[in-house]
């Protein structure tokens, strides 16, 4: 959603909301292809407890295997950097959602 800006610590692979109120699992799709700091990555498939999806939180992995967990690095001397942006790619169609009863 507009106006909502992400913060990943350097050598981390999950993405916390910082900016705006919408909800990030809601906005982007296990599986999406995302561009975050010009580095290409897929938000992960993987469904365990320990691989953050939900309202403020989105996990980082390999834009090849949505499977392999993806660090994040930025030439930033700070250790988090915040209020990034994040792309949705265009090789994307979309999240698939069950129908309403």
């Amino acid at each position: 959603g507009y106006g909502t800006t992400v913060r990943v610590q350097n050598g981390r692979n999950v993405l916390e909301r910082s900016t705006g109120v919408e909800n990030l699992s809601s906005l982007v799709a296990r599986g999406e292809y995302l561009l975050v700091g010009g580095h290409e990555y897929r938000v992960c498939l993987d469904v365990s407890e320990s691989i953050p999806y939900d309202e403020s939180h989105l996990s980082l992995c390999s834009k090849d295997d949505a499977l392999e967990p993806a660090t994040f690095f930025s030439d930033s001397a700070s250790s988090i950097i915040d209020e990034l942006p994040v792309f949705i790619l265009d090789t994307s169609l979309g999240a698939a959602k069950s129908p309403s009863t």
